[in-house]
């Protein structure tokens, strides 16, 4: 399948799919599933392990974040 014709069925130009595909732009989630999609490959197909490892990170910090802004504001809101 040709970059055009991925392009052309996610909806974008051939120039942002190549910047894509050369991993000079970050992709969202969104358009990570339509490619899948149109190249009927399953989205874990673009990750790899390595990847993975960072993202279950981010998702734990992600956590700490939330569990410590949650707690900001219970705290704040008592005070005011």
């Amino acid at each position: 399948m040709t970059q055009e014709t991925v392009a052309l069925n996610v909806d974008i130009s051939v120039t942002a799919y190549a910047k894509i595909e050369r991993g000079e732009t970050n992709v969202s989630f969104l358009r990570l599933l339509q490619i899948a999609e149109c190249l009927s490959v399953p989205v874990s197909a673009f990750v790899q392990e390595q990847s993975l490892d960072k993202i279950e990170q981010i998702l734990r910090e992600i956590n700490i974040i939330r569990t410590d802004v949650h707690e900001i504001h219970e705290t704040v809101c008592l005070m005011g």
